[in-house]
């Protein structure tokens, strides 16, 4: 047939199919690729939420949000990530909007008994626990890490560890529970337990740098110079701009007799980030190490105007000022450093009460000014949310947390906090 039609006609028929084709292919593009990257981009926020990497989960959350505003499931996904990162007003206005939008409600009840553990209130949600594991699916590590968590916030680190036992068993190949008993044991100073749960967490996630660095630094401690050399390289190797691993590395360079290149490399972090608290108390240290005290008042000064509540830097502070000759001021930071001490053991105490009386917003704003004043200012952040959880009008919780909002530059925060404050009144 075509063999009648001219020439000319042909190619003129070859072109009109051509672009026939091009625009099919445009309008199949147009409706199918947004499809393609959104399918993408939730398999990569649920990678992200697997391994952890909250922050960068939230940011790509928060994109398909704006793209998808009525996606259920991003919608679930941005609140878990928001509960995971103690923010939970931001977790709960979410929620209400997945509510709208047909999201199963067993998934946001999950996200909101969590929540409730997460923040110490166990007492209220332990009865949820056997039930909420019977079946858990993907949800059984969050499960139990939010009440791992809730346990170790009211100090009873018995029931904590029972649910970290269950966890490791029901989900061996999970990094988190060993990251969990690591850092626990880290924090109370029996490194003989935190190395070996550290190293196991790491065989299960090689590409997690944090708890490589985590490792490094509880080797480093220990004295296991060597050891926590390899491991410090190996951060740096994959990441050459990585600050702790060189401050690790620094520390490990002391121990090996090699102080001024300890000092050489510290001085190197800090003139890229001369903000570098952990960089500025190494150095402090040191300094104080080689008798070099004024230049170590100068270095912790800085570390200290930047992380006041931190009583262990203090203290470094509180020595050097000694060796430079400042008694008086000295004197003044130790006398800080024992109220410190004094506050820390009342707040153990009052963990204690919270156990009893898990409803008791007043006990968990004692909690949380003296953790925000004198040790870990996210913990008393979470323990005054914790009390605005229980009771939303609890007015000193909500003053305490828009003073420290303000004090840290959360200017965003300290608006949302002041509206809920007028909306309350």
């Amino acid at each position: 047939m075509l063999q009648t039609i001219p020439h000319r006609s042909q190619r003129w028929l070859f072109r009109m199919a051509l672009c026939s084709c091009a625009l099919i292919l445009t309008v199949i593009g147009l409706l199918v690729g947004p499809q393609i990257a959104k399918t993408w981009k939730l398999q990569q926020s649920a990678k992200l939420l697997q391994d952890r990497r909250n922050v960068e989960a939230k940011e790509l959350l928060q994109s398909l949000r704006t793209a998808y505003p009525q996606d259920p499931v991003t919608l679930l996904r941005l609140a878990r990530v928001h509960r995971r990162l103690g923010e939970f007003e931001s977790m709960s206005a979410i929620l209400r909007e997945a509510a709208k939008q047909k999201a199963p409600v067993k998934a946001i009840e999950l996200e909101t008994t969590l929540a409730k553990a997460q923040v110490g209130n166990v007492n209220e949600v332990v009865r949820d626990l056997s039930k909420l594991l019977v079946d858990p699916g993907d949800d059984g590590p969050d499960i139990c890490e939010a009440y791992a968590n809730g346990y170790f916030l009211l100090n009873k680190i018995d029931f904590a560890f029972r649910i970290i036992e269950a966890w490791k068993a029901d989900f061996p190949r999970d990094p988190q529970p060993y990251l969990f008993a690591g850092v626990y044991f880290e924090q109370i100073g029996i490194s003989s337990k935190s190395i070996p749960a550290l190293r196991r967490a790491l065989e299960l996630a090689p590409h997690r740098t944090e708890i490589r660095v985590r490792l490094a630094k509880q080797l480093c401690d220990t004295q296991e110079a060597e050891q926590s050399m390899v491991e410090a390289n190996a951060v740096l190797r994959a990441d050459p701009t990585n600050e702790a691993a060189k401050v690790i590395r620094a520390k490990c360079l002391n121990v090996s007799g090699k102080s001024a290149d300890a000092i050489q490399v510290l001085e190197e972090v800090l003139s890229t980030n001369p903000q570098y608290v952990d960089a500025l108390v190494a150095l402090g240290q040191l300094l104080i190490e080689t008798r070099q005290f004024e230049s170590a008042v100068r270095s912790l000064t800085r570390a200290v105007e930047i992380r006041p509540f931190d009583s262990g830097i203090r203290y470094a502070f509180a020595n050097a000022l000694v060796g430079a000759g400042a008694q008086d001021e000295a004197k003044r930071h130790f006398q800080i450093v024992s109220e410190a001490k004094q506050q820390l053991a009342m707040v153990n105490q009052l963990k204690d009460s919270v156990s009893k009386t898990p409803n008791s917003a007043d006990l968990r704003y004692e909690i949380g000014w003296r953790l925000l004043k004198f040790d870990d200012p996210s913990q008393g952040e979470m323990w005054l949310r914790g009390a605005l959880e229980v009771a939303p009008d609890h007015e000193k919780s909500r003053a305490a947390l828009i003073e420290y909002y303000k004090s840290t530059g959360k200017t965003d925060l300290v608006r949302l906090y002041s509206a809920n404050q007028k909306s309350q009144d």
